[in-house]
């Protein structure tokens, strides 16, 4: 069984002329379909910050079964990079900036399953 891993996007407009309306919109019904299709990733979570001043307002949580998806150019270049939401002729990472980290699980505490056999689970300090 391979090693789940969790892809951390951060990300912010860097193009003024691109909303962040468009930006949003292409990211939820674009984007993270987009990469859902690869097979890699089984689950995507898009989150917006709640403090206005936050540098990166935009989160990408992405749960990753095959981190070979993010080193194959292959399947990356699968995803499109490009989309008339986005300012036009443009590539994504010209229009926003991103903060990309991967992180491999190290432990897992599945509180729900061992509470719904009657057991109460370690706290994980």
């Amino acid at each position: 069984m391979s090693t789940p891993y969790l892809v951390y996007v951060n990300s912010k407009i860097i193009d003024s002329h691109l909303e962040e309306a468009s930006y949003d919109q292409w990211y939820q019904k674009f984007h993270i379909p987009d990469i859902l299709k690869s097979g890699s990733v089984s689950k995507a979570r898009w989150y917006r910050a709640v403090q206005v001043e936050n540098d990166r307002p935009w989160l990408a949580l992405y749960d990753c079964h095959d981190f070979e998806f993010m080193t194959n150019p292959e399947k990356l270049n699968a995803i499109p990079k490009t989309h008339p939401l986005l300012t036009v002729g443009k590539k994504v990472w010209e229009v926003a900036s991103f903060d990309m980290r991967h992180y491999e699980l190290q432990t897992h505490n599945d509180i729900f399953s061992e509470l719904e056999n009657g057991k109460r689970p370690d706290p994980l300090i």
